[in-house]
């Protein structure tokens, strides 16, 4: 059984998403949605803000359909991150991938997994915390 229960609404609302989408923008929507899904299997899917969310023990990706371009929302602050998307930042943190270009793979890859591991350290910590204040606040009775 998957640590996050499946969300057959979000999937649908996603695959809804996608095929709404004009066609030039949705084989990278489809490539998106697949990096994550690789890389977080188990990240719960839904639609937030009107555009696919990703969650993993917290925000992984977000994105979303523009005017020419699709932008990911979410990466940004990962420290060393790879040179094929640095030229893609505008601004806050924002990636866009014009429709006519091939997405950076690779990175793209790296970037979610290196946001999963982020997010999995801190929900780790998150929970070594709460275990020892729980054990202090035994001790002090």
């Amino acid at each position: 059984m998957s640590e996050f229960p499946i969300n057959p609404s979000g999937r649908r609302d996603v695959d809804e998403y996608i095929a709404s989408a004009p066609a030039p923008a949705r084989p990278l929507l489809r490539t998106l949605r697949a990096i994550v899904i690789s890389e977080a299997p188990n990240a719960d899917e839904r639609l937030s803000y009107g555009m696919p969310y990703y969650d993993y023990h917290g925000r992984v990706i977000y994105f979303a359909v523009h005017k020419g371009h699709v932008g990911v929302y979410g990466l940004a602050g990962l420290g060393d991150t790879a040179a094929e998307l640095r030229d893609h930042f505008v601004e806050r943190g924002t990636l866009r991938f014009p429709f006519d270009r091939p997405l950076p793979m690779d990175a793209l890859h790296m970037a979610v997994r290196a946001r999963i591991r982020q997010n999995e350290a801190h929900a780790l910590t998150a929970t070594t915390r709460r275990s020892r204040a729980r054990s202090s606040n035994a001790g002090a009775r």
